[in-house]
């Protein structure tokens, strides 16, 4: 399995393992938010014209999980919501996997 944080500083990603997002292949929503937009667009593969159109929608999504967080409706253990990252040439070693076992 390649190293994750090697390769995201490899590609000038910030490392794919932030907030709640515990695989490359997915981005913390309420992380993402607070990124500049250049590297927003960057870490889920997309170009600067979706940015317009993809960050509502994130927005709406995020504000929706803090109102449920803020009422406590939310289940013990349920996490920031995930956005899946873009499989790009510049992201493809991010999701690159290796084998698991489970005994």
């Amino acid at each position: 399995m390649p190293d994750l944080e090697k390769v995201a500083s490899g590609l000038d990603l910030a490392s794919p393992l932030q907030g709640e997002a515990r695989t490359p292949d997915v981005v913390d929503a309420v992380w993402w938010l607070t990124l500049p937009r250049r590297q927003a667009c960057l870490e889920l593969g997309i170009e600067d014209d979706l940015y317009p159109v993809v960050a509502p929608r994130i927005e709406e999504v995020v504000t929706l999980y803090e109102n449920r967080r803020a009422q406590g409706l939310l289940l013990p253990g349920e996490g920031h919501p995930l956005i899946g990252r873009r499989k790009t040439a510049r992201t493809a070693a991010l999701h690159q996997g290796g084998l698991v076992y489970r005994p």
